[in-house]
Order: structure tokens, then C-alpha cells, then sequence
């Protein structure tokens, strides 16, 4: 017997399957985790590069075009910049969440598991989102998100998207997934 989830059609194991989803994997406890790397603001803001960079990120992403400029600074003081691997487990179809993430760098598939499959339904880039259905509603994850390659991303919880009165000023565009 195989321990491959039952797939059609031929050829090689899904690659973008998280290791812990192929074979036993009794050994490896290894849960997802980002490395959490500083707030986007410094003691220094001004001369802060990660502050700098999040602000100038933040500015092009289209959900946060109609903001003015401070309310963007604001945004930037108060979320998180994290770091994925290649295959690392952002977010699980399924899971609560309350947190919604914007990509700076490098790219992310979107998996949906149905009837023992898992597809790929698209692939989010720089200035992509995801996890915003959670975040505004909280309702289940409705996809897995997984790094395709390293990723650096933003993260914002429900708590500082309502403290930052963003609620009915950022606009998502509607998707299935």
C-alpha cells in the first residue's frame, strides 16, 4: 500500500503536499512556524530600513490605495514582518484565524483539500493578500497557503485592523478563495 493521498492521474508525488501530508512522518514534529522578525517600526522609525521598506510596500499594495498617508505609517508601525521557507505551511485550510497577510517577497500557492485531493487553485505574488475572510468575518480558513519559494510577509491581526479604523476603508475584491 501506498501512503500517497489518492490522486488522479500519473506521475511524480505533488510536490507542493507539506512533508507532514506524504508518507508517516512520525519522526518530524516540525510544525510551520515563520521566523518572526521585528515590528516594521524601530525606535528610530525615519532611519529604519524595515520601516522604510514596509511603508514603501504598503503604499503600492492596491487594498491600501485609498488611505492617506499617515494611516498608512500608522498600518506599517503596527505589523509584523515574518519569513518563510520554501513549503512552509502559512495558513491551513480549515484553521481559525484572525490574521491577514500581504506578501513582500517571493510567492505563495493556494491549495484547496476537497474529497481527499488537494489542488492548486492559484498563486499569489508580491503585493498579493490572503486571509482576509478570517480576518473581517472569522470564518474558517478556506484555503492552505503555502510558500513556494522563500517569502517575506506582513501580517495584521483583527485587533490592529479595527484599532486602526480600517474597517470599511480597505476594500477586498471578492474570490473563492
Amino acid at each position: 500500500g501506498s501512503d500517497q493521498p489518492a490522486r488522479g492521474g500519473s506521475g511524480p508525488p505533488d510536490p507542493w503536499l507539506p512533508p507532514r501530508a506524504m508518507g508517516s512522518g512520525s519522526s518530524s514534529k516540525k510544525r510551520y512556524a515563520p521566523v518572526e522578525v521585528q515590528p516594521c517600526s524601530g525606535a528610530a522609525e525615519e532611519d529604519d530600513e524595515a520601516f522604510s521598506s514596509a511603508v514603501q510596500f504598503l503604499a503600492q499594495v492596491p487594498i491600501f490605495s485609498g488611505l492617506p498617508f499617515d494611516q498608512i505609517l500608522s498600518v506599517a508601525r503596527v505589523c509584523k514582518r515574518l519569513l518563510y521557507e520554501k513549503r512552509d505551511e502559512v495558513i491551513k485550510q480549515g484553521d481559525e484565524g484572525d490574521e491577514f497577510f500581504m506578501i513582500m517577497e517571493g510567492a505563495a500557492l493556494v491549495l484547496v483539500d476537497q474529497d481527499g485531493k488537494r489542488t492548486q487553485v492559484a498563486m499569489l505574488k508580491r503585493g498579493d493578500y490572503f486571509g482576509e475572510k478570517a480576518l473581517l468575518t472569522g470564518q474558517c480558513r478556506g484555503a492552505t497557503i503555502v510558500a513556494k519559494e522563500k517569502m517575506q510577509a506582513l501580517k495584521l491581526d483583527r485587533e490592529q485592523f479595527k484599532s486602526l479604523g480600517l474597517v470599511g476603508k480597505v476594500q477586498f475584491g471578492n474570490r473563492n478563495a
